[in-house]
């Protein structure tokens, strides 16, 4: 179950509050990363999707530490990019599997 969690960083917030310090929550499959946030007590409403197609939940400094203490582990920027890399892939090799079905086998009827 490969979890990771990324370095903290700012964030704006909405109505000029103090900007909130956060990280993503990172997984390689997107069931691993809903079970995972859902022991942390993450709501799915901070799921999130980067341009590179990359699900994520945006979690905090207290649950970031929760999830370290669970097995997650934490990912510097040039891993961050190779898993960027692997999401990318999976989403091609999807998106070229529905665009070129494999035919169905003839039956002998």
């Amino acid at each position: 179950m490969p979890l990771h969690v990324t370095a903290l960083f700012r964030t704006k917030t909405p109505f000029h509050l103090q900007p909130m310090r956060v990280c993503h929550l990172i997984a390689t499959s997107l069931p691993e990363l809903h079970h995972f946030a859902a022991q942390l007590h993450t709501p799915r409403i901070q799921l999130r999707w980067s341009r590179a197609g990359v699900p994520s939940y945006l979690i905090g400094p207290h649950s970031r530490d929760i999830a370290l203490r669970y097995g997650a582990t934490s990912l510097s920027s040039r891993d961050l990019a190779s898993l960027v890399r692997f999401w990318r892939h999976k989403t091609c090799r999807t998106a070229e599997a529905l665009r070129h079905p494999k035919p169905y086998p003839k039956t002998p009827f």
